[in-house]
């Protein structure tokens, strides 16, 4: 007897998925990851290679701004600015000498005066010789620079740095340069500042970065190695050395960036990965490199290949012994399933499903199909009545349509909105019904269709069948049958005409209520100014000293209420104030009021983020008022210089948010014999009242000079 070959045996489509679904699959895998691996050896050490550029963009990056706070912090010290101002140069050479210890990292800092005449160098004694530089130039007229550039062979003379560069690149060298204005007071331009961090023989970032990734790194002046962690055979560092002229062509001339696999200097095989340094011209000055030995990485891939192989070896031999087992197994019990389900098609619902199946799934599906065929019935007929009792339970007006749009269910409520009975709604188009601008744009139930999913909460407008237009929201979901197949979509909508309405009058509302507000807060401000100017020019007919300093404190008093109604009347918030941007304008108008910057005291804030509604932010603002004037008129005597603080932090504390505010300063301090809190003064009088009536404390601390600290919470309405 022949062996009979059927194509539609369950055995041999069982058999032949196996092999699809599981020697196939092996085979196709094993394949592709042989050829991924061949194709793509060099595709990890490109990503490596991106990682550790973003590594090397990063740490520069990094370096120049330290750079740049650095020089912007010589720029503004009042020190430097003093000397400056009085031409006093001898000072400005010895802050300079400050600078390079404390700043040792810069070769360079140079102090050029507004004519760009050189004041003093850090390097050297030289001085006296007029600049050259563009950045300097562009620092005098107000812009501040924070390049890498060439710095000329004159100016690495004029500062002794010659033996640094090593004779290489016809001794110019490539460094991070920063030039900052020096400004007084009032913004003018006293002189610049002149940084330079050489990076020539500099080899802290290059080291850090091979520490850190295990790359070769180097930094280049134009085709010229200044710095590198590549070693010649003899452990030298290859500086002085150049590139190749097919790299440097492609990343100095073109500004390519070069990847990819190189011969190095004659002695490594590296992945490497080349871009250019530009200046604040946009011109190149230099490279940046990266490179990874990918030797070793190649044996890695090709023992992965081997083992890749040998995997889908094992693994084609299992799925074939494994799967002739379980499709042996399972082809016998489906015989007689299916000599079983031929009689139950023929009406013979009582037949016995018998297929020697013991357990498992076989035997569980030999009971399923007794119950089946009555199951289905009682099913159809429970869910034709639980699907009526849904569409009859809901109250919103509601009706589905087919894919041509034709309404095929329409429900009272629908009706009662729309004013059209069911017998007129069915079989007719839904945009004829309700007549709404949007269908006129696109048709919810077809955009609902497209996205495969619900549409929710559109809102437009109906017509109704007596010309009413009302405002509806809706939402409409997609029908689908048996296969899944859309075949139309339903519709549900309500009626928010009244809602819409109250909503479109509270809103009006707001919005006056709010212009007037605003307008209350500006003229409340300019009744304080009016009051302000008043007593300014009372001020006027005052000859006693103490009279007039009583009417410039009241002014100041009047001053700081008003400006807390002028930053609410021009916030966006109208309850609360940015708390910080108030301490700023208010200690700004007493230190003039006082002539506080003439004598040298300078404030210092440390105020968070903190907004303040006006119950609170009004005493908080006296206080500031009454202490830090109290600072400016007593603590610093015939002309001391000094300096005034301010710090308001929050605490989180289980009864809320507790505020604490700081004012003091380093002057002769708070006299030993005098209670701050039985006064006769009126100012620490209303200290103590204002804190009483934030509901706070307030101590006085006299180690560093004089120090109020209040705490309080925000008071509530």
């Amino acid at each position: 007897m022949g062996l009979k070959l059927d194509l539609n045996s369950i055995f041999i489509q069982l058999l032949l998925l196996v092999f699809i679904v599981a020697i196939v699959p092996v085979v196709i895998l094993t394949y592709n990851n042989y050829t991924t691996i061949s194709q793509d050896k060099y595709a990890q050490f490109n990503d490596k290679i991106k990682d550790v550029s973003a590594m090397v963009e990063r740490d520069y990056k990094t370096q120049m701004d330290r750079d740049n706070n650095a020089a912007a912090r010589i720029s503004m010290d009042p020190k430097l600015i003093s000397a400056m101002r009085s031409r006093d140069n001898h000072t400005v050479k010895c802050l300079l000498g400050e600078y390079s210890k404390k700043y040792s990292f810069f070769d360079i800092i140079t102090v050029y005066d507004n004519n760009s005449i050189v004041v003093a160098r850090s390097t050297t004694n030289k001085s006296g010789d007029y600049n050259i530089n563009s950045q300097v130039r562009d620092a005098l007229d107000g812009k501040e620079s924070s390049v890498t550039d060439i710095v000329p062979e004159q100016v690495i003379r004029m500062n002794d740095l010659e033996n640094k560069l090593g004779g290489m690149v016809n001794n110019e060298g490539l460094a991070i340069i920063n030039a900052l204005p020096i400004c007084d007071d009032n913004n003018t331009i006293l002189g610049v500042v002149y940084t330079a961090q050489v990076q020539n023989n500099n080899f802290g970032l290059v080291d850090t970065i091979t520490e850190e990734s295990g790359a070769y790194c180097t930094i280049f002046q134009g085709d010229t190695r200044i710095a590198t962690t590549l070693m010649d055979p003899q452990g030298n560092r290859i500086v002085g050395t150049k590139v190749s002229p097919e790299v440097a062509d492609r990343v100095l001339n073109k500004g390519e960036v070069v990847r990819g696999t190189l011969k190095v200097y004659d002695y490594w095989d590296l992945y490497v990965h080349y871009e250019p340094l530009r200046n604040g011209e946009d011109e190149i000055v230099g490279m940046l490199f990266v490179g990874y030995d990918i030797g070793p990485g190649l044996v890695e891939l090709n023992n992965m290949q081997v083992q890749a192989a040998a995997i889908a070896i094992i693994a084609s031999m299992l799925s074939v012994g494994i799967g002739y087992a379980v499709v042996t197994r399972v082809t016998k019990p489906i015989d007689k399933l299916v000599i079983i389900a031929n009689k139950i098609a023929a009406g013979d619902l009582d037949v016995k499903v018998e297929t020697d199946a013991k357990g498992g799934e076989i035997g569980e599906l030999s009971n399923a199909i007794k119950k089946m065929v009555h199951y289905m019935v009682n099913n159809i007929k429970y869910r034709i009545n639980y699907n009526e009792s849904i569409l009859k339970g809901i109250s919103d007006p509601m009706f589905v349509v087919d894919n041509d749009r034709n309404i095929t269910f329409f429900n009272e409520p629908a009706a009662k909105l729309t004013g059209y009975q069911l017998d007129e709604a069915i079989g007719r188009k839904c945009y004829d019904i309700f007549k709404m601008p949007i269908c006129h744009n696109y048709c919810l139930g077809d955009d609902c269709w497209k996205k495969v999913d619900i549409v929710r909460g559109y809102e437009t407008t109906a017509t109704t069948k007596d010309n009413d237009v009302i405002i509806v929201r809706g939402s409409s979901a997609p029908i689908r049958d048996a296969n899944g197949q859309i075949i139309g979509a339903i519709e549900l909508l309500r009626d928010i005409t009244i809602e819409k309405k109250a909503e479109d009058m509270i809103k009006e509302s707001l919005k006056e209520k709010e212009v007037l507000l605003r307008e209350i807060h500006h003229r409340v401000k300019n009744n304080l100014q009016i009051i302000s100017s008043l007593l300014n020019l009372q001020s006027g007919y005052v000859k006693d000293r103490e009279a007039l300093g009583m009417f410039r404190e009241s002014q100041n008093r009047v001053k700081s209420m008003a400006l807390i109604h002028e930053k609410l009347y021009l916030s966006k918030d109208l309850a609360k104030i940015d708390f910080a941007e108030y301490i700023r304008s208010l200690t700004n108008n007493l230190f003039h009021s006082y002539g506080a910057y003439k004598n040298n005291i300078t404030l210092k804030t440390k105020i968070n983020r903190v907004s303040l509604g006006i119950d609170t932010a009004i005493p908080c603002g006296l206080i500031i008022n009454e202490l830090v004037s109290n600072s400016l008129k007593y603590a610093f005597p015939r002309g001391r210089s000094g300096e005034v603080w301010i710090e308001l932090n929050r605490d989180y504390t289980e009864e809320g948010i507790t505020f604490i505010l700081k004012v003091g300063d380093n002057g002769i301090g708070f006299p030993g014999g005098l209670d701050f809190k039985n006064t006769e003064t009126l100012g620490l009088q209303l200290v103590n009242t204002l804190s009483c009536q934030l509901g706070g404390t307030i101590e006085l601390n006299r180690e560093n000079g004089t120090e109020f600290i209040i705490t309080f919470q925000e008071t509530k309405k």
